[in-house]
């Protein structure tokens, strides 16, 4: 206020005076814009790479590389720099009748596939919901064949599966949301370089922000390359 009223034509001592400021805080210039200035730079290109992530994986992230942050500086200079973004409103459904969009019209033009978990440990297990996809009698004789124990959920209790539930929806909102395929290929190998950084770079929250790979091998900093 005092400096408003200086660029207004008074003078310092009497615009201090009249807002009861010191003369010397009207020269403070803060330091944080200097100290913060390397983290407003790292922030962006975290963004531009992965869009998906908000504040606390880019802090876990930078953590992780030998950055001395909290999530707390991190998040004050995500937002001054402009990277929130606007708080998610879910959308009432309406029932409209309306049919599903992209409706296969010619041959491979739809595909869909719902594997969620297995496990092997002398003996396999495959677990999965009860779509219809796995109740087809050719896959349950060929299971059985494998000698393959099929492990259904309860119907409506996707939390029975949970962990890969929540992978599943990590994988398709930052990866198959956020990428165009023209083939198969491109798929297969877009797909396989976010698998590598899901599991080498992405920390995670669940695992106290470290990565899966450190988690694996009980690593608590990251090895240098």
């Amino acid at each position: 206020m005092a400096q408003l009223a200086v660029e207004r034509g008074l003078s310092q001592r009497r615009a201090a005076r009249l807002c009861s400021t010191p003369r010397s805080g009207m020269f403070y210039e803060s330091r944080m814009d200097r100290r913060d200035r390397h983290l407003a730079n790292a922030l962006p290109i975290i963004a531009r790479r992965h869009p998906a992530w908000g504040y606390r994986l880019s802090c876990g992230y930078l953590r992780l590389r030998g950055w001395q942050v909290n999530p707390k500086r991190v998040y004050r200079v995500w937002q001054r720099i402009g990277l929130s973004l606007p708080a998610y409103r879910p959308k009432r459904k309406v029932r409209t009748g309306a049919k599903l969009d992209g409706l296969a019209l010619r041959r491979n033009d739809v595909w869909a596939r719902d594997f969620v978990h297995d496990r092997y440990h002398n003996t396999e297990t495959l677990r999965c919901d009860n779509g219809r996809e796995f109740l087809a009698d050719a896959l349950r004789q060929e299971i059985e064949r494998r000698g393959i124990l099929l492990a259904n959920i309860e119907p409506g209790k996707p939390w029975q599966n949970g962990s890969n539930e929540s992978f599943n929806g990590t994988f398709r909102k930052e990866c198959l949301n956020a990428e165009i395929f023209a083939s198969l290929m491109e798929a297969r190998v877009v797909i396989e370089q976010w698998r590598r950084r899901y599991n080498d770079e992405r920390p995670h929250s669940s695992q106290n922000y470290i990565t899966p790979a450190m988690a694996f091998f009980g690593l608590t900093t990251m090895r240098k390359a």
